[in-house]
């Protein structure tokens, strides 16, 4: 997800989850409450949505049966995201790079780091229930 984030940053289109199939297989099975965002199951259990888009309600039946058979194609609206398209998590784009940091300097190794956890940061937003959850576990010990 943090890598898929980055990757519609540079490409310059918005990260939606596609239907269950697509999902990481770790959140296929993840069955959750009806607290949780319209899909109850998967990345929406833990985490706060992406965004306000969503597959069903915002992806056309033609692209989703163009995207069928052509999941990585760069020329459809719709596309898959994959680690092996490039080192987007670890580069920003120019005008985000110009916003880290005096820190970071000349350095490509703390760009990329800080890069990479400003993206992890604002994917991985825990929902509240389970923040709630884990503090009150977290009393406990």
């Amino acid at each position: 997800a943090v890598y898929a984030q980055a990757q519609a940053v540079h490409s310059h289109r918005t990260l939606l989850w596609g239907p269950r199939e697509t999902h990481p297989p770790i959140f296929r099975g993840a069955n959750c409450s009806a607290e949780a965002a319209s899909d109850t199951f998967g990345f929406s259990c833990y985490f706060e949505r992406l965004g306000s888009c969503d597959w069903h309600a915002h992806v056309f039946r033609s692209e989703a049966l163009r995207f069928i058979p052509e999941p990585y194609s760069d020329v459809s609206r719709v596309t898959m995201s994959t680690p092996l398209r490039g080192a987007a998590l670890y580069v920003p784009p120019p005008p985000l790079h110009a916003l880290l940091p005096s820190s970071v300097g000349d350095s490509a190794v703390r760009t990329a780091e800080c890069w990479a956890g400003a993206v992890a940061r604002r994917v991985l937003r825990l929902r509240k229930s389970v923040r709630s959850y884990l503090e009150a576990r977290l009393a406990e010990s």
